[in-house]
């Protein structure tokens, strides 16, 4: 597995990808929960200069992803996190914090 961490538009089709899969994740643990695709598409938090997206990506495949917003000049706070399934238990999680953190 060779990982690449990627800086995104988070309007970029991967990055919505991303986003209704944490989105359906999360409704599929809430009972009568509706996702809606307006949801997955509100991303200005995650755009620059308010906050970043970040892919995982293992060669063309996109395994993971996340976002951080600032919520002030010294704060800011870690959104939509995810991890395909497949991918969980491996530091992948962990990886991705990190880079998120860094960003």
């Amino acid at each position: 597995m060779t990982l690449q961490f990627r800086v995104v538009d988070a309007r970029d089709a991967d990055a919505i990808a991303v986003l209704r899969n944490y989105l359906l994740e999360v409704a599929s643990t809430i009972p009568d929960a509706v996702v809606s695709e307006a949801e997955a598409q509100d991303v200005d938090d995650f755009t620059p200069p308010s906050g970043r997206f970040v892919l995982v990506v293992d060669g063309e495949r996109v395994v993971g992803g996340g976002a951080v917003r600032r919520l002030d000049e010294i704060t800011a706070e870690v959104k939509r996190m995810w991890v395909a399934g497949e991918e969980r238990g491996t530091g992948l999680g962990s990886a991705l914090l990190s880079e998120l953190e860094r960003q």
